[in-house]
């Protein structure tokens, strides 16, 4: 381990505990820098100080983990999953618009999303 961090690992997350309070900071600064906030989750009943769980490929990317492993995959905050079909996401003008693209002139009339989504699917 870095010097002045202490990190277990199990089922393919670090468990990351800055005993040195002064790479607390930087170490949590390179994880959303690098990863967002969202990977990072806070432990604050499990010891005297907080400590930190993360992916476990993360924390080896920043440097917090520097015994060699098996290789693993780093998370990456709100990972798109868009296919550029029209789906709930979408506002309801986009939906409107891509109903009216479609032929579906009464798009506009209907009372939700949901029932726009519905006539583009059936169409």
């Amino acid at each position: 381990m870095p010097e002045g961090i202490e990190t277990t690992v199990e089922d393919g997350f670090a468990t990351i505990d800055f005993i040195d309070p002064t790479k607390r900071g930087p170490g949590i600064k390179k994880l959303v820098d690098n990863y967002g906030p969202a990977v990072i989750e806070t432990l604050t009943r499990t010891g005297p100080r907080r400590m930190y769980r993360v992916p476990e490929g993360n924390a080896r990317e920043v440097g917090l983990i520097d015994s060699p492993a098996d290789p693993v995959v780093v998370v990456v905050e709100n990972p798109s999953y868009d296919d550029g079909l029209p789906d709930a996401d979408w506002s309801r003008g986009a939906l409107n618009d891509y109903a009216a693209t479609l032929g579906i002139a009464d798009a506009a009339k209907l009372p939700n999303k949901a029932a726009v989504l519905a006539a583009i699917r059936a169409k």
